[in-house]
């Protein structure tokens, strides 16, 4: 019974011993910088609408979802030829003014910050081969399960690091290629608008 007890202490310090080993500290100083990297880029990535868009009301606008973005997006960018039609003159202009303005200002931030993107995502790739030469040093460095868990631990977090930004960067890219379509000859008036001006109507009354 004594060393049945004993093999279950044993046992049971194995166990507690892997459940601790994340609280090795290893340090991977450059896996860190990613980290902080992604999170004043994500910041950063999202879009000031009130210095896009200074004429707009936002609480009116829902971003929960991509429709409701889109639909959003197409409200302010797009003007259905139905309601120009019924506008005077004057304000006519006035309205195909403000959404030129609105369509230059996101060309302009999602060209800007795409530019800037290209240049912050080559620093992050040194980084991320530093962090690489870090973990890999510190696997051969690893004289015990628990260590060797703490590294396994640090090299997926990189991992996953590293595919944030590539998702970043994927996101910014898509923001570039619809920006530039709105440049490109898209014109103002559309009957999509149109049709989700009476879709909204519908669902006032």
């Amino acid at each position: 019974l004594e060393e049945l007890q004993e093999m279950k202490a044993r046992l049971e310090d194995q166990l507690n011993a892997i459940g601790k080993a994340g609280e090795i500290a290893i340090p991977i100083f450059n896996a860190a910088k990613m980290g902080s990297q992604l999170g004043k880029d994500a910041n950063c990535l999202l879009p000031d609408l009130s210095r896009l868009m200074p004429d707009v009301e936002f609480d009116e606008l829902d971003f929960g979802s991509i429709c409701e973005a889109g639909n959003a997006y197409r409200s302010k960018l797009w003007i259905s030829p139905e309601a120009l039609s019924k506008m005077s003159w004057n304000k006519k202009n006035e309205q195909v003014s403000e959404i030129r303005n609105r369509r230059e200002n996101v060309l302009v931030d999602a060209a800007s910050k795409g530019l800037g993107q290209a240049d912050i995502a080559q620093k992050m790739a040194a980084d991320a081969n530093q962090a690489a030469a870090e973990i890999e040093a510190a696997a051969d460095k690893a004289k015990d399960t628990n260590t060797r868990l703490t590294v396994l631990t640090k090299a997926m977090a990189a991992n996953m690091r590293v595919q944030a930004q590539t998702n970043q960067i994927l996101a910014q890219q898509l923001k570039v290629q619809s920006a530039f379509a709105l440049a490109s000859g898209l014109q103002i008036d559309n009957v999509l608008a149109e049709e989700e001006d009476d879709k909204k109507k519908g669902e006032t009354e």
